[in-house]
């Protein structure tokens, strides 16, 4: 796996090209400050740099969208729109230099910006444009020519077994992914997919691959032997109750994200 890939989940939401086309911004900034200095110096830089700036910016996209999000979900009325993007937009441009709506348009047409439907942004998609807004101060060419409709969206952490090192997945994740495979983001806005449970305000979120919708809710689907692997202490809490044993088996599930977010999401975020 390349070094490239290796770093694409600490730089979440963001996917591979516009990771790429800020690093070679971030790079030519910095060489320009530092003067003579060895390539793999400069690159191992701005990388950090990269990372601390996407670090910082990404909790403020999490922050401004998510009340919009939260209130769009329960009142199913569309909250993010083209015009809220236009203005949001403008408001974080140098000299707040206003965006034409059929710059919006281009966009979506070379797939930097994705749709649910007409006049409603995809609401990873969107924070992916604020975030590079945030992190490029220029005014012209910030974003990368185009997205690949292939693309990942994002990367995330997968560990397949507790023994094994994580390494990155892309999103939408990959079908043949073992239930029990556990993921997590620093991505905060990740839980606003139901599928991903929310860890803090904003610090990310965490999910088994293992999961389906009923009613409107999401069920965990890992087994109770190999929850066992994972978490001893939580997958010990079980009770002699036929009647409940699925509820149950998701409940301790449940718990043993939240358990094991604590260290997971410590690793996602370190430089």
């Amino acid at each position: 796996m390349n070094h490239i890939a290796l770093k694409m989940p600490l730089l979440t939401p963001l996917p591979i090209p516009m990771v790429l086309h800020l690093f070679k911004w971030q790079r030519k900034l910095l060489k320009k400050t530092v003067g003579a200095i060895q390539e793999d110096e400069l690159d191992h830089a701005a990388w950090l740099l990269l990372e601390n700036k996407v670090r910082e910016k990404r909790h403020a996209v999490y922050t401004l969208m998510n009340p919009l999000i939260q209130a769009e979900q329960r009142s199913r009325e569309t909250g993010l729109s083209t015009s809220w993007m236009l203005q949001v937009l403008t408001a974080h441009m140098p000299g707040q230099q206003p965006v034409p709506s059929q710059t919006l348009s281009l966009w979506r047409e070379r797939n930097l910006l994705r749709y649910q439907e007409w006049g409603r942004p995809d609401a990873d998609s969107a924070a992916t444009l604020l975030l590079a807004r945030m992190v490029d101060e220029r005014i012209r060419n910030w974003l990368p020519t185009t997205v690949g409709e292939d693309e990942p969206h994002w990367w995330c952490w997968r560990q397949d077994t507790p023994e094994m090192v994580p390494i990155p997945c892309p999103t939408p994740l990959p079908a043949d992914l073992p239930l029990s495979v556990l993921l997590w983001t620093p991505w905060g806005g990740a839980a606003w997919d139901p599928h991903w449970l929310k860890i803090g305000t904003g610090r990310g979120a965490i999910r088994w691959a293992g999961a389906v919708s009923e009613h409107r809710c999401v069920r965990w689907t890992i087994s109770q032997q190999e929850l066992q692997r994972w978490d001893p202490e939580a997958a010990a809490f079980t009770i002699d109750f036929p009647e409940c044993a699925e509820d149950m088996s998701h409940t301790l599930a449940h718990l043993a994200l939240f358990r094991l977010a604590r260290t997971r999401l410590n690793f996602s975020t370190r430089s």
